[in-house]
């Protein structure tokens, strides 16, 4: 049976191709590249490569046009927006309990059935499955009870403060995180460049 790599080789892959194209994404090299990326040119590769995630990019906007926004902010809008911060606490912490509730009750029941099959069963078999059943119960008791968040007690410029600084700190986060992904993208290029200068000086264009 091929492998997941060895199945391309298998399909007609020349050693050339299948060492630049699929053993290249064991290293990391076009680890970003995907089956269906798998006839593209050499050059097509290198743009493939060079092309980022736009996660960071993204959400450092948002976190920009945010502090941007929140600089507009009156003292009036940081009280709102305080009040509507602990509102939503409130409707997550409901949502939480609810959640709990009913999955506490299907457990309950799922319990009670068990420990009456255990009740009345006599092969071990029967016995060793329900058991363990009973196991993964109880490893789940912590889902059972609902997680609550605590409100906001401090004053509106406190909060201010908080918000400002989280803002902050996701703007520095995902700026260094956006130049550590153009950093590994260009080096991925640059091993990649190799791997394919490498190969040819042996094997050539076949």
């Amino acid at each position: 049976m091929p492998t997941g790599y060895t199945y391309k080789l298998d399909e007609g892959t020349s050693a050339r191709d299948w060492i630049i194209e699929s053993l290249a994404r064991a290293f990391g090299m076009c680890v970003m590249l995907r089956d269906e990326d798998s006839g593209l040119t050499q050059e097509e590769i290198i743009e493939k490569l060079k092309e980022s995630s736009d996660y960071h990019v993204k959400n450092l906007k948002k976190a920009k046009d945010l502090l941007e926004k929140y600089k507009r902010y009156s003292s009036e809008d940081w009280r709102k927006l305080l009040e509507k911060h602990n509102e939503k606490i409130i409707r997550e912490n409901k949502r939480r309990v609810d959640e709990a509730s009913i999955l506490r009750y299907k457990h309950e029941c799922a319990r009670k059935d068990i420990q009456k099959v255990l009740a009345v069963t006599k092969d071990t078999v029967t016995k060793n499955v329900l058991r363990f059943g009973i196991d993964q119960l109880e490893r789940v008791r912590t889902e059972e009870e609902a997680w609550l968040e605590d409100l906001y007690t401090g004053g509106v410029e406190e909060f201010k403060e908080e918000k400002l600084e989280t803002v902050k700190h996701d703007i520095d986060y995902h700026t260094k995180e956006k130049a550590e992904q153009e950093r590994r993208n260009r080096e991925r290029v640059i091993c990649y460049k190799k791997l394919i200068e490498e190969v040819d000086n042996v094997l050539g264009d076949k």
